[in-house]
């Protein structure tokens, strides 16, 4: 579209608190030329320093305003995206002749009240509402990946200008799976896979669909085998110890395409939380076969064949395909592609999509 891109990446997450990774830098100027980084400082990722949340501002790092100030004295910008609402006081240094774009891909005044809800904590960054509406406010524009997201924001203040903008996989420059997942792996079952890392939602949403999985395979021999990957392996090991099914827990994995190899259709049963789930989109840009919870496929666009609403619900789905072994190609297009889809007459058999 002619334009040119700068992305100032401010490193905090992972090995990037220890230091320069000079492997990420080299992939991301493949695909921004003009990539600049700010290492973080210790305070970011922290708990609240007072009380259950965290002030809005409470991880800025002064750093990046100073970097900001003298990038705009010495270079003209057009537009300024930020991405999450802890950072949107970057805003403060951005000219008024720059269109300023909040990227609002969750909202994190919501945490606090579905941890309780469900039990679970996870203090990445907790906020209260009246915070996090001065931060979306600090932008022009505020764009969501959610609708649901668009619907809470205008909610708060049918002033602010939203737009939604759904994820939709693109085939075009994506890494697909090798040809051989084409078919399925093995004859005489369904391998189903799961990578991911400890975090509370992916805790629960998947000790939750194995518990329901024991009863679902006990009543029908259903012919599944679940494989998971990543730090939620240690999370789930001692939840699930005594369950006659048992999943294979590969902790973690050097290459996450070659996990993927391994499987014939991903999985995603993560039926609560926030934001939009970074993990469908990375299975969807693959084009691999897909099962998600009806939570997780918020902000994407998956046909509702592929979106489980509970558990139980979501164990059924996964036996049924057991059974039937629908055409694994189909299956992909399916979870990739429900547009297309919904002019096509793909699936044989029982199975008709509403």
């Amino acid at each position: 579209m002619g334009y040119e891109i700068v992305f100032l990446l401010y490193a905090f997450e992972g090995p990037w608190y220890w230091g320069s990774q000079p492997d990420l830098i080299s992939e991301m100027r493949e695909q921004w030329p003009d990539v600049r980084i700010i290492y973080s400082n210790r305070q970011v990722g922290q708990p609240p320093k007072d009380g259950d949340i965290h002030r809005l501002d409470e991880w800025w790092d002064p750093v990046i305003g100073d970097t900001l100030s003298r990038t705009f004295e010495y270079e003209d910008f057009d537009i300024c995206v930020v991405h999450n609402v802890w950072l949107t006081k970057a805003f403060d240094f951005v000219p008024d002749r720059v269109v300023k774009i909040l990227d609002t891909h969750d909202l994190f005044f919501q945490r606090l009240q579905i941890f309780r809800e469900y039990g679970v904590l996870d203090r990445f960054f907790l906020i209260d509402e009246q915070s996090e509406l001065v931060g979306i406010r600090r932008a022009n524009i505020s764009v969501t990946i959610k609708a649901e997201d668009e619907v809470v924001v205008n909610r708060l203040d049918k002033n602010i200008s939203v737009i939604t903008l759904p994820y939709a996989s693109s085939s075009g420059n994506a890494q697909r799976v090798n040809d051989r997942n084409i078919n399925y792996l093995n004859d005489d079952k369904v391998v189903f896979g799961f990578l991911g890392g400890p975090h509370a939602y992916n805790i629960s949403g998947l000790v939750d669909l194995i518990n329901r999985l024991n009863e679902v395979i006990s009543d029908t021999f259903a012919p599944i085998e679940l494989i998971i990957a990543g730090g939620v392996c240690g999370a789930i090991a001692d939840k699930i110890s005594t369950h006659p099914f048992q999943p294979k827990l590969l902790g973690h994995v050097e290459n996450e395409q070659d996990f993927y190899n391994s499987v014939d259709i991903a999985i995603a049963p993560v039926f609560f939380g926030t934001g939009f789930k970074v993990k469908v989109a990375e299975i969807l840009s693959i084009r691999k076969p897909l099962i998600c919870a009806k939570h997780a496929a918020e902000g994407a666009l998956l046909h509702n064949f592929v979106v489980c609403d509970s558990p139980i619900n979501f164990a059924k789905r996964m036996a049924d395909v057991a059974f039937d072994r629908i055409d694994l190609t189909v299956f992909s297009t399916i979870s990739a592609d429900s547009d297309n889809l919904l002019n096509q007459s793909v699936l044989d058999g029982e199975f008709m999509l509403a």
